[in-house]
């Protein structure tokens, strides 16, 4: 399984106040299979609070399509396994279904952002990543994209 990187490297700069969205890279056919980093958090003394996340899926999923949304680490910023994994940290795989067209967020039941991983304490070792993994049954038909949102407040 390869690793793929979708951080965007564009919106690291707070040009407004607290608090601010964040959007990965596209997500689409082309990473099944694959685990995602949408989001790394290299810089020690950086802290980001997360107040809410949403997945948009833009062209719909085929071939039972799942996606896990989770939080780990990497060694470094440089693109490498992704460990420490807890996955479904900010939203349900079954919540972010992409079989519908259309913006999905947790639901207030969910309870997926709490005081526990609402804080993201940023670190140039042991960087900590919010990760994406597709898995599908089948191919999936080309074309098919999502993009997962963040809207953060950074701390200090």
């Amino acid at each position: 399984m390869a690793i793929v990187d979708k951080r965007r490297t564009d919106q690291r700069w707070n040009l407004l106040e607290n608090p601010y969205w964040i959007v990965s890279d596209e997500i689409n056919d082309t990473d099944d299979d694959d685990d995602t980093v949408l989001f790394s958090f290299p810089n020690a003394g950086e802290d980001y609070l997360i107040h809410a996340c949403a997945v948009n899926v833009s062209v719909v999923f085929d071939s039972t399509p799942v996606i896990v949304i989770g939080t780990g680490t990497m060694v470094s910023d440089a693109i490498g396994t992704v460990s420490d994994v807890v996955v479904d940290h900010y939203i349900k795989s079954a919540t972010a279904g992409l079989t519908v067209l259309g913006w999905k967020m947790p639901k207030n039941a969910e309870n997926v952002i709490t005081l526990s991983n609402n804080v993201i304490v940023g670190a140039a070792a042991t960087v900590p990543v919010i990760f994406a993994s597709l898995t599908a049954t089948g191919a999936i038909t080309a074309g098919a994209a999502m993009r997962f949102h963040m809207l953060i407040s950074r701390l200090r």
